[in-house]
């Protein structure tokens, strides 16, 4: 009937159009409603269905943040873990737990690319051509600032050699050195230097910011009330422009540590604390002090007087238990030696401490790729030397708050740990490529 009144150039009236229509909307409803689960339609999905997925934690949602760094070495990473969609399709905390891991181990690779950009005369400080020609400039500015006897001092050869207590002394007097030359950046204005800015937000770097350094990450950017102007402070992953601006946190300041202790020739390990801090661990023939008598740290550690032979002997046989080269606390911000416990002190529950390791020479294990040296890349779970509490509390801790085992950590941190194996070795393999073109190097 429709069809022989379209043919007929029937003139519909307003009445007969709806009647007409009527019946298919029906048909067409009813149809969306049995398929409105799959097809998401947000009018007639039911009150159970149209719920929001459970909260993503802070953890997983770092992962969804695309980096603003390097594009290769951030491609290489993604490419050679799991799809960062698992973040918001899988809640499971061992997802999110190793979503962390990756997002620390991406930064990780990042400070090892920077360093090894440096050590080749490329790295991006294109605003500083000066500084391409030196093998270090890292250790060139460490010596005309901080001075060239005090600097050899810190040279790992030399500090090795030194009694317990002379080596405490020079790390010291270096850590309040550096607290000094970096203080901590909490909220000044760059204009009228005053206190009390406003959290914009995070920006992307602009031209200038990426001038200084192609590692960034981002830029905060804070409002001040008093002149009404915005004052950024770009985050970055390079050690050189930290040097030449003098303003950073923990994180900025724990990279330029790092990197300056293994100029001068130190095992080091970059320690993340997932309670928000950052600092180092530096590989030394310490005495190890007891946890107990760590609870009085200016007992301990009273640089001002010089403890003699013979009362060094005496400690040794009493209080401080001798064992081989171990990893000593560095804080920079609190400009904190061997204190482990000092976190605790502040109150906070330890949780998760994640220590982050390269070889000294990250270009020279690429070259010599064999069992050994791959073992020098490491991922540790540190928590239990920060705290005084037992592994069986640490471990209730985290059951409770993300509902990790004792295995998630474990397998965890082991994929993590090849994977910083992998990917470093395979970005620094490239990177040494791009810069020695005639060079042959053999893949991992």
């Amino acid at each position: 009937m429709v069809i022989w009144c379209v043919r007929r150039k029937y003139i519909w009236s307003r009445r007969e159009k709806m009647f007409l229509l009527l019946p298919i909307i029906i048909v067409v409803l009813l149809l969306l409603a049995t398929t409105g689960d799959s097809l998401r339609v947000p009018f007639l999905v039911t009150s159970h269905t149209n719920q929001r997925p459970s909260s993503l934690s802070p953890a997983a949602l770092l992962m969804v943040i695309p980096s603003e760094s390097k594009e290769h070495t951030s491609n290489s990473i993604r490419n050679h873990t799991t799809n960062c969609d698992c973040v918001q399709n899988d809640t499971k905390p061992s997802s999110i737990l190793e979503d962390k891991l990756r997002y620390h181990l991406d930064r990780f690779v990042k400070m090892l690319m920077d360093e090894q950009e440096e050590k080749q005369g490329a790295a991006p400080d294109k605003s500083h051509e000066t500084e391409r020609n030196s093998s270090s400039p890292l250790l060139d500015w460490l010596q005309q600032n901080y001075g060239m006897d005090k600097t050899n001092e810190l040279q790992a050869g030399t500090l090795h050699k030194l009694e317990p207590d002379e080596q405490r002394l020079r790390l010291q007097a270096f850590l309040n050195w550096f607290r000094e030359t970096f203080p901590y950046y909490y909220d000044a204005c760059e204009q009228c230097h005053a206190t009390g800015t406003v959290f914009q937000g995070n920006q992307p770097p602009n031209d200038v910011e990426r001038l200084e350094s192609s590692w960034i990450d981002t830029t905060e950017v804070y409002l001040c009330p008093a002149c009404q102007q915005n004052t950024r402070f770009p985050r970055y992953l390079a050690a050189m422009p930290i040097v030449r601006r003098k303003s950073g946190r923990c994180s900025e300041y724990s990279l330029l540590l790092y990197r300056i202790l293994r100029c001068l020739g130190h095992e080091t390990r970059w320690v993340v604390d997932w309670a928000n801090h950052v600092w180092v661990e530096v590989l030394l023939p310490l005495p190890k002090l007891p946890k107990d008598s760590q609870q009085q740290p200016q007992q301990l550690l009273d640089i001002t007087t010089v403890t003699t032979s013979m009362d060094i002997t005496a400690s040794k046989s009493n209080n401080v238990i001798e064992e081989a080269p171990r990893w000593i606390h560095l804080d920079p911000c609190e400009a904190a030696l061997d204190l482990p416990l000092l976190y605790q002190e502040w109150g906070k529950n330890q949780t998760y401490i994640v220590a982050f390791q390269a070889p000294l020479d990250a270009t020279q294990s690429t070259r010599n790729n064999n069992t050994t040296t791959k073992q020098q890349w490491k991922i540790v779970d540190v928590t239990q030397e920060y705290t005084s509490d037992d592994l069986e509390q640490i471990q209730a801790r985290r059951t409770k708050e993300d509902g990790i085992t004792s295995q998630d950590v474990a397998a965890a941190l082991e994929r993590a740990t090849r994977d910083l194996q992998e990917l470093s070795l395979l970005a620094l393999i490239e990177q040494y490529r791009t810069a020695n073109k005639n060079a042959t190097i053999r893949d991992c």
